[in-house]
């Protein structure tokens, strides 16, 4: 059995581009609102940790084709870049990236950043509440 034999269920339908704009806008809303709110937190604190939090997660982003091609790790992009396939802004090492891939890691990593940072700042956690933070991340 070939590698594609094996997801030929998943690869037999063509991508929801319905979908697809559902979940890349609300992700990119959900990112945007993320740094309003670091934004916000940084004027409280007189700080623009919060800010470069966020945007550094995002910028982050674009060393997921390492990771991607270390685990073998691929995206479904029936088309290869035509018309109805998965919205991407690059591609490399044969990997093609999602354009949410950055609003993602904003979502993952920034909201960790701003909760632990917020921590932080308060002097209210423990060594074992950062090495908890941590281990969820």
């Amino acid at each position: 059995m070939g590698r594609m034999d094996q997801f030929s269920g998943i690869m037999d339908h063509e991508l929801s581009m319905l979908w697809q704009a559902i979940f890349t806008y609300a992700s990119w809303a959900i990112a945007a609102a993320m740094l309003v709110v670091a934004i916000q937190m940084g004027r409280k604190q007189n700080t623009a940790f919060y800010a470069f939090a966020v945007l550094a997660v995002g910028l982050g982003a674009f060393a997921e084709p390492m990771y991607d091609v270390a685990f073998d790790l691929w995206f479904y992009d029936v088309n290869d870049g035509k018309s109805g396939a998965m919205w991407s802004h690059f591609t490399a090492f044969g990997v093609v990236q999602p354009i949410w891939s950055h609003s993602g890691y904003i979502i993952l990593y920034g909201a960790i950043a701003l909760y632990a940072g917020r921590k932080l700042y308060q002097g209210n956690i423990t060594r074992q509440g950062l090495f908890a933070i941590w281990g969820l991340e």
